[in-house]
């Protein structure tokens, strides 16, 4: 909690057991949330982001504005 509250934190991974409520891990999804840390609960979510990772380091990657998308 000391890591998140100095902003010392730039990505929480904590992922809750099925049926199961920790306290612990509530505290640590709420605390990075409010100090602007983004928190992953899902493991599949944590899953795409490390292979986006691994696809930019293999080729240049450029942003786009999705809301300039036209359907």
């Amino acid at each position: 909690m000391d890591l998140l509250l100095g902003h010392e934190i730039d990505l929480v991974i904590d992922i809750p057991k099925q049926g199961e409520h920790s306290h612990d891990g509530f505290l640590i999804r709420r605390t990075s949330i409010e100090t602007g840390v983004t928190c992953l609960t899902s493991l599949d979510t944590a899953n795409a982001l490390l292979t986006a990772l691994e696809d930019t380091c293999e080729r240049e990657v450029s942003l786009i504005n999705i809301a300039d998308i036209s359907y």
